[in-house]
C-alpha cells in the first residue's frame, strides 16, 4: 500500500474494502506529497518537480498496463523476493553506481508504482 498512511491502511481497507481501502490510501498518498509543493510553491524548482514526476508516472503507468493481466499471486510472489534480495544486497553492503542519481529515483519510483498496483 502507499507508505504514507501505513497506520491507517488496515482501518481504511478493513472499513471501505479492499478496491476503495487501497484507492483511497493511496489517494491519500499522492495528496501528502503533492500540498507540500503547494504550500512551498515560491521556494519550488517545478521545472526539476517534472523532470522526476514525468517520466516516473509514465513508467509506472507503462508498467501497470503490462502487468495487468499476470496473475496477481506471481506478482505478489516476485515482489516479494524482489524485496528480500534487495535487502540481502543492501545488508552486505553493496551498491550501484549506475542507478544512483535520477535513473535510480526514476526506477525506484517505477517499481514503487508497480508493486501498489499488486
Amino acid at each position: 500500500m502507499c507508505g504514507h498512511f501505513a497506520t491507517h491502511d488496515g482501518a481504511l481497507v478493513a472499513a471501505l474494502g479492499p478496491t476503495q481501502g487501497v484507492s483511497v490510501v493511496c489517494i491519500l498518498g499522492v495528496l501528502a506529497s503533492v500540498l507540500p509543493y503547494a504550500r512551498e510553491a515560491r521556494q519550488t524548482d517545478w521545472r526539476a518537480v517534472a523532470l522526476w514526476w514525468v517520466p516516473t508516472l509514465v513508467i509506472s503507468l507503462l508498467l501497470g498496463a503490462a502487468l495487468a493481466g499476470v496473475d496477481a499471486r506471481l506478482l505478489s510472489a516476485l515482489s516479494g523476493v524482489a524485496v528480500l534480495v534487495a535487502v540481502a544486497l543492501l545488508a552486505r553492503g553493496r551498491t550501484s553506481v549506475r542507478l544512483a542519481g535520477r535513473r535510480g529515483a526514476v526506477l525506484a519510483g517505477a517499481v514503487s508504482g508497480a508493486m501498489n498496483l499488486i
